[in-house]
């Protein structure tokens, strides 16, 4: 190819932090109904009310949580392999910017054109992909030379040209 490329995102289980999200998401839930059930039966039987709200707590966010955790799991692993093992379609040319997103995220995301093929990327959205608005510090200028790998409309790698 003799082109160089700097890698400025690659997805990963890790990606963005969403991973680390649901496991303090489920957490907080788990500690919130062990303390609810132990501080309220250690020291004096609970009201109705009281157990009521605790397995109500159990049954709707713990599991919730734990879909989510799983999910996070499943699709980081799924994107990886995509990436791996070159499942991924792959674009490269200047970026168009046709639209960009404020940086208190009002409006649609920053919307993209490379190749006649469009992306939005979208800061406040919950993705492993790459969601770095231009009004974040993403490296998707108006411009620039970029390869990207992708998957449906994720992008998982984001290679800009040196």
């Amino acid at each position: 190819m003799g082109e160089n490329f700097k890698t400025v995102f690659e997805v990963s289980l890790f990606s963005n932090g969403e991973l680390k999200e649901s496991v303090l998401f489920l957490s907080v839930g788990i500690a919130v109904a062990i303390i609810g059930i132990f501080a309220k039966w250690y020291k004096r039987p609970a009201k109705i009310q009281n157990r009521i709200a605790i397995w109500s707590w159990l049954a709707i966010f713990i599991p919730f949580s734990s879909i989510w955790l799983i999910y996070n799991i499943e699709h980081g692993q799924e994107l990886t392999r995509a990436l791996t093992t070159g499942r991924c379609e792959t674009v490269e040319g200047l970026v168009t910017l046709l639209n960009e997103q404020s940086s208190g995220g009002h409006g649609p995301g920053d919307l993209i054109q490379i190749a006649g093929k469009e992306f939005t990327i979208n800061y406040w959205t919950t993705t492993l992909g790459y969601k770095q608005t231009i009004s974040h510090g993403g490296e998707l200028q108006n411009g620039v030379f970029a390869r990207l790998h992708y998957v449906g409309d994720e992008i998982i790698k984001v290679e800009i040209k040196q």
